[in-house]
């Protein structure tokens, strides 16, 4: 991310001063590229797979992914709920495992921003500066003792930080193009996906003008902010230290909040100063790395003290960590219009006009794949596109492989172009090919594709009948991913776009975010997991996903398969319907569904349960059509069916559990089939609805009721509708008998001949027990067999 060599800061004297500055120190093409990874269809070849070939690769894929990836925790618990105050620890379980100490004598610190001052220029500001003691070789800070305050260290520190600045970069400085502020006591605003009332103060802030930087989004003492901060500097006693830990936590409570509010920012660097010590905190999307502890006052670091704190508070953009292939015009201290620099399907650089000045569409992590949408503009058709960064794991196969297998599939975004390996986050921490790997590190990559879409998601839509079929048709292009033998395994409100205006059925809607897919053949381009496991909202994983390796209860530890995303689907509907109204207008989302962020993994998959288990709420009743009500609990019936059914599987003993689950992949079409079946006739309700007639009336409505979940039923999840046959029937999914009773509903009265002595003290009719089961051979159900955590993990790589 560094300027190119012998690239020193401009001086000039024009009115036009830091427009100009702007232009030639910024638009220096975003990150640098590594070489480009050979294709991994060059290797595998694209084709069409028959029936046979999908249900003999769903099998091995069963078999071969019995246990599926690891799910790490999520900030979202803390960051989406405005009632809470933010907690630190869900910080932490986020970063615990990317914590990356570098050992003593790392030259990390000591290699970065050489090119912005010379040992003879740092040698000369030393001698002549005020907040420099050249006899004594220290700075001019607090001295260290058992009284010292931290409110001490504040303004001197400033003072000091500021000198450096100056003397380096006079005329920039006059300017006010970056200033350190004593913000100890500003209050700066959070940033999240909903209002929040969260706020931070960190000690020492670089207030930063440029073309990625903006006045903060509500106004703050100083105009200082999270959108205009190129640094900052967090200042302790030593007398006072509260934990290494502690103080990372702070830190990093920070550091997301400048990924937040600057979304071309790639990557960040922090200071803790005290009067003694400093040390360097490295933030990107593989999580942390920190330097030792380094003396202050030392004449071997006071060197590289004096570049750090050039390269945190650096005119040049790149030195930052921001990718300035994304530019914007400041006009009143405000981005008022965007541009963002690719490469075409040609290699040939292309720059589009951003059609909106904030992405689409963000991440809320530090680490992890950190997707964000931006909705461009192409300069020459005036055509809508929508651009897609994200970092993968080293290990995984790209996204733009399975969009390239993905091509012409209606009900899947079309890629145009893509750019691999525009940036690796191994490189950011001065790992090399030559340079020994720290354990526990997995690099990342960046990659940016552009798509063919208008860039509005699923959320956007204004009426039933796009809602209904744009999922619909992106329901349809999941099973042709799965029929080129890909499984999505990430479905969610911003991975599902609406279609353009006036397309075609097929093309109402799309999914796109394949960069969690894997293939379901050959273990060969299938990585390994690690223990950082996968990040996400989980607002849409499954139950039987939240679930997977929870030892206290009765789960089921299979693969992320099918079902999962299409039960994901169901959470999306769900999520439109009781979020926002028929026409699309935002509302407040039910606390119950809230939750399923907020809450931990294993805490939401038995609230998703009870949620699929139960009707639904009235505010929904009164504003949805009753074509979309029957639709929600038609498919909510259906996958409340699909969780008891992965249950079972989990009481069964190995062998014969993997034996049903890999008949389960045997049935995918009719799984599809159910599901799809259920949108259409959703949709030709509405249809109807649309036309004055009620869909009471027409007798091959779906009647709800029907699909229910029968122990002893050949197909334990559906059950056909009344009404004349279709065409294509629903035979049966696995002979697999539940050893449990329903519960049946207590009678309102006793028989007559009930003796009253067994009709209980209160006299309050009472649930018949259910018979204890008989003996069962080896062939059946032998009671619960808790999933060992021992087993190896053999999916995928996040």
């Amino acid at each position: 991310m560094s300027d190119p060599p012998g690239r020193t800061p401009c001086i000039a004297a024009s009115a036009d001063y830091r427009r100009d500055l702007f232009v030639s120190a910024d638009l220096t093409g975003g990150p640098p590229r590594t070489p480009t990874q050979s294709s991994f269809l060059e290797r595998c070849p694209l084709r069409r797979a028959d029936s046979e070939t999908i249900i003999a690769n769903a099998r091995t894929f069963a078999r071969r992914q019995w246990v599926s990836t690891p799910l790490a925790p999520s900030l979202l618990r803390s960051s989406f709920d405005p009632d809470i105050k933010e907690r630190k620890e869900h910080l932490e379980e986020e970063l615990a495992f990317s914590i990356i100490g570098l050992p003593k004598g790392s030259s990390f610190a000591f290699s970065l921003y050489q090119h912005l001052a010379s040992d003879e220029e740092i040698d000369k500001f030393l001698k002549k500066t005020n907040v420099y003691n050249s006899r004594k070789k220290i700075w001019r800070l607090p001295r260290s003792s058992e009284s010292l305050q931290e409110d001490k260290m504040y303004k001197p520190l400033v003072k000091l930080l500021n000198a450096i600045l100056e003397w380096f970069w006079k005329k920039e400085i006059a300017l006010g193009l970056r200033k350190v502020l004593d913000t100890h006591s500003t209050v700066l605003p959070h940033k999240e996906a909903v209002e929040t009332i969260h706020t931070s103060r960190p000690d020492c802030s670089v207030k930063a003008e440029g073309p990625s930087f903006q006045l903060p989004h509500k106004q703050t003492p100083g105009d200082i902010g999270y959108s205009n901060m190129a640094s900052f500097f967090e200042v302790k006693v030593e007398n006072k230290r509260v934990g290494f830990m502690k103080e990372l936590l702070q830190i990093a409570a920070y550091v997301r909040q400048i990924f937040i509010q600057q979304p071309n920012r790639i990557f960040v660097r922090a200071l803790l100063v005290t009067e003694q010590r400093f040390t360097l905190f490295h933030f990107d999307r593989s999580g942390i790395q920190h330097t030792e502890e380094f003396d202050l006052h030392s004449e071997k670091t006071r060197h590289v003290f004096v570049r750090l704190v050039l390269g945190l508070c650096s005119l040049h953009e790149s030195d930052l960590g921001i990718d300035t292939s994304i530019q914007w015009d400041i006009e009143g201290g405000r981005k008022v219009r965007g541009t963002l620099k690719t490469r075409s399907k040609n290699k040939e650089e292309v720059i589009y006009d951003l059609a909106a000045i904030e992405p689409t569409w963000q991440s809320f992590d530090i680490r992890g794949s950190c997707t964000t949408y931006w909705s461009v503009v192409d300069p020459q058709s005036g055509e809508k596109l929508l651009v897609k960064d994200s970092w993968r794991s080293e290990e995984r196969i790209s996204e733009r492989t399975y969009l390239e297998k993905a091509k012409d599939l209606p009900g899947v975004v079309q890629m145009i172009s893509y750019e691999e390996n525009r940036a690796e986050t191994k490189n950011f921490r001065g790992i090399d090919n030559s340079s020994e790997v720290p354990v526990g590190f997995y690099s990342r990559i960046s990659i940016r594709i552009v798509m063919k879409s208008e860039g509005k998601l699923i959320k956007d839509f204004t009426s039933p009948v796009e809602l209904v079929c744009a999922l619909r048709d992106a329901i349809a292009g999941h099973q042709l991913l799965y029929e080129k033998e890909i499984v999505h395994r990430d479905i969610s409100m911003h991975n599902i776009m609406l279609g353009e205006s006036g397309a075609e059925p097929g093309n109402r809607g799309m999914i796109a975010g394949l960069d969690m897919a894997i293939f379901t053949y050959s273990d060969r381009f299938i990585p390994t997991t690690n223990e950082n496991g996968r990040t996400g909202d989980r607002t849409y994983w499954s139950i039987a996903a939240l679930m997977r390796g929870d030892t206290d209860r009765i789960t089921y530890d299979g693969p992320h398969d099918h079902l999962d995303d299409l039960e994901a689907f169901v959470y999306v509907l769900i999520h439109c319907t009781h979020g926002y109204s028929p026409q699309g207008e935002q509302l407040t989302l039910p606390r119950q569904l809230q939750k399923w962020a907020l809450d931990t993994a294993w805490a939401a998959g038995p609230a998703k349960a009870h949620f699929l288990g139960d009707d639904l709420s009235r505010q929904v009743e009164k504003l949805w059509p009753k074509s979309c009500l029957n639709l929600l609990r038609s498919l909510m019936t259906f996958f409340t069916g699909v969780s008891k059914y992965k249950r079972n599987l989990a009481r069964l003993p190995n062998g014969i559990r993997e034996e049903n689950v890999e008949k389960l992949m045997m049935d995918i079409d009719k799984h599809y089939d159910a599901v799809l079946r259920f949108f259409d006739q959703a949709i030709e309700d509405l249809d109807k609805e649309a036309n004055g007639v009620p869909h009471e009336q027409t007798p091959t409505s779906w009647d709800p009721g029907s699909f229910t979940w029968v122990p002893s039923s050949p197909n334990p999840f559906f059950k056909p509708p009344s009404g004349p046959p279709r065409s294509h029937g629903i035979s049966r999914l696995i002979d697999l008998q539940d050893d449990r009773v329903p519960r049946k509903r207590a009678l309102e009265e006793y028989p007559d001949d009930q003796p009253e002595a067994k009709r209980g003290h209160d006299s309050q009719p009472k649930t018949p027990r259910r018979p204890r089961p008989k003996a069962r051979t080896s062939a059946q159900v032998q009671g619960a067999v808790p999933s060992p955590l021992s087993k190896v993990f053999s999916g995928e790589q996040d």
